[in-house]
């Protein structure tokens, strides 16, 4: 039998709802919030997207909700970037290495 917690991490809702309150939210608003020590605003930052990392790696259950979270504000293109496989073309054939699964028509 699921204890009250695990029945109210099952549910979406509250789940979403609870790792919400560690959304890193747009930059913008972060700086309004900390304007005087960017120290702070740094360092709250990290913590909350360190915690929904951390969430997505231990439970599976809640991990497409820390994720989804997680990449809804991303700081640095390049982070994205990072995950995309690189793109290049063959030179003995100057194709693209996707062009080989390509059904001609």
């Amino acid at each position: 039998q699921m204890s009250a917690v695990e029945r109210a991490l099952s549910t979406f809702e509250v789940a979403t709802a609870i790792l919400e309150t560690l959304e890193p939210g747009p930059l913008s608003d972060d700086i309004m919030r900390y304007p005087y020590d960017m120290n702070v605003w740094f360092y709250v930052r990290r913590r909350n997207q360190v915690a929904l990392v951390r969430t997505a790696r231990v439970c599976r259950a809640l991990s497409s909700i820390a994720l989804d979270i997680l990449w809804r504000h991303i700081d640095d293109l390049t982070v994205l970037l990072s995950v995309i496989p690189p793109c290049y073309t063959r030179e003995e054939t100057n194709s693209f290495p996707w062009e080989d699964h390509l059904v001609s028509s």
